[in-house]
């Protein structure tokens, strides 16, 4: 019964305050209002091995970012198929190679597997303070 009641309470609450219309939510909550700065540096790492075939799926949607420093940042844990050759291909004929690099990653320490050893690879490469794993 204590349960029940406690339950009963719980979504009085909820529902009162998801109901009260008098209530002004802080306006830095709505993203879309908040001020974005295009000089903060942000590096998408795409931590990568043998995917040579995706690439030309996927790294368009990277270089098509208006985010005017994102910069991206491919790191290679040991691809046998031309992923690195292929990613580069890929951003000279978008024209984004500026903003592009290739890094291999190191040889992988005995208790980490391929994706995550590559990508924290890369968060030690880069210098950035905001960085995102594609």
């Amino acid at each position: 019964m204590l349960l029940f009641g406690t339950s009963a309470a719980v979504l009085l609450f909820w529902s009162l305050l998801l109901l009260d219309r008098t209530r002004r939510w802080p306006e830095e909550l709505f993203l879309d209002r908040l001020a974005v700065s295009t000089e903060a540096s942000v590096v998408a790492l795409v931590p990568v091995r043998d995917e040579a075939a995706v690439l030309p799926a996927t790294l368009p949607a990277l270089f098509a970012q208006e985010h005017g420093a994102l910069r991206v940042l491919l790191v290679d844990d040991g691809s046998t198929d031309g992923t690195p050759e292929v990613a580069l291909a890929l951003a000279q004929s978008s024209g984004d190679a500026d903003r592009f690099r290739v890094v291999k990653a190191p040889e992988r320490p005995v208790a980490w597997v391929g994706k995550v050893w590559a990508q924290q690879s890369g968060w030690r490469t880069s210098n950035s303070h905001r960085n995102g794993c594609c």
